[in-house]
């Protein structure tokens, strides 16, 4: 397993090593701050998106950025589509 590598290299590298917090961890943070007018795609891809970040730090090394590109393809539009989308007064999300 490499949780001890990802967790060492974290340690030692905090920038390089939380790399892959930027294409999981942001775009799942704010559909988190923004649930009541989260889409309902995005917010049934989130339990699919934790689970994929837990795995990817059990089985990769968490310095390969490859190993994350392809979810950053993924959640990217999905973070966009909430910071970008305008907003009722009532504070949902207008069509």
């Amino acid at each position: 397993m490499q949780a001890g590598y990802n967790r060492w290299f974290m340690q030692l590298n905090p920038v390089n090593g939380a790399m892959w917090v930027i294409p999981s961890l942001l775009p799942l943070t704010i559909a988190a701050c923004r649930w009541k007018t989260t889409p309902p795609a995005v917010k049934l891809f989130c339990p699919t998106l934790i689970l994929f970040c837990a795995g990817r730090l059990l089985i990769s090394k968490v310095d390969e950025f490859r190993t994350y590109s392809v979810l950053g393809l993924i959640t990217f539009p999905y973070m966009l589509a909430l910071l970008l989308a305008p907003r009722r007064e009532d504070g949902a999300i207008s069509a």
